[in-house]
């Protein structure tokens, strides 16, 4: 595990390094239309989900952020931070009555019973001590342990052993509090800057996340949740579970 784990802690370290290089951009030049949220882009996969009282702080920065430039607004419940996945599509569309489809939600949902039950109590602590932005997009910042590779990898072993030979794995324990959806210039962001640079400093802490899911991204209205609120490529929960 110490080589994984050396390996993913650089390429997470890598990755947020060259988001810190784009932030100046923001100020510079302003918002611009986020490339998965303009394709459409979305795949089937396995999430770990966070305490309330973590996403909850995430959710309210998200819709701090609607309200001073078009951006998609993630709610509590959308909050997570990606495991594994099976190839992103463009454009996506989850189709609750395809075949295909129902076979890889059973494959996953397998994964993540064999898995959960192996890691039995331990949890998933994750640290989210900053905020990191682009001109297209906003996420919080973890740094995980190394219970979180190995979840992982368990994972990723699990999808292959049940056919699903293409497995995405994450690049880091991060988890997504925005997209912008509209290109709007420098001296046109109201109090945008302001807000990311005093929310920058300091996230949440840690969260211990407790459960993981198996989903998929969702477009417009929810198949399984008639009259429910539109969906932007959100990862909707098919089902849930427990990791103590």
């Amino acid at each position: 595990m110490s080589g994984n784990w050396q390996e993913f802690l650089k390429k997470q370290r890598d990755v947020y390094g060259q988001i810190r290089a784009k932030q100046v951009d923001l100020h510079r030049s302003g918002t611009e239309v986020e490339q998965t949220w303009a394709a459409r882009r979305g795949a089937f996969g396995i999430a770990l989900l966070h305490p309330f009282k973590i996403a909850d702080q995430f959710a309210e920065l998200s819709y701090k952020i609607s309200q001073e430039v078009p951006a998609v607004e993630y709610r509590p419940w959308d909050i997570h931070t990606s495991l594994v996945g099976t190839p992103f599509e463009q454009p996506f569309l989850y189709k609750p009555n395809d075949k295909e489809h129902r076979r890889v939600l059973r494959a996953l949902v397998r994964v993540a019973t064999k898995t959960a039950e192996r890691f039995g109590n331990l949890g998933c602590p994750i640290l989210y001590r900053s905020y990191l932005y682009t001109p297209q997009a906003v996420i919080a910042a973890g740094q995980p342990q190394p219970m979180f590779i190995d979840l992982v990898e368990e994972l990723r072993a699990e999808c292959v052993a049940e056919g699903l030979a293409e497995v995405r794995t994450t690049w880091g324990a991060h988890a997504t509090i925005s997209r912008f959806t509209s290109k709007c210039p420098a001296d046109n962001l109201g109090g945008l800057i302001p807000l990311l640079e005093r929310s920058s400093v300091r996230g949440p802490g840690i969260s211990f996340a407790t459960q993981i899911a198996v989903g998929y991204s969702l477009w417009g209205l929810s198949p399984e949740f008639p009259g429910d609120a539109e969906y932007n490529g959100h990862f909707a929960p098919y089902q849930k579970f427990k990791l103590c």
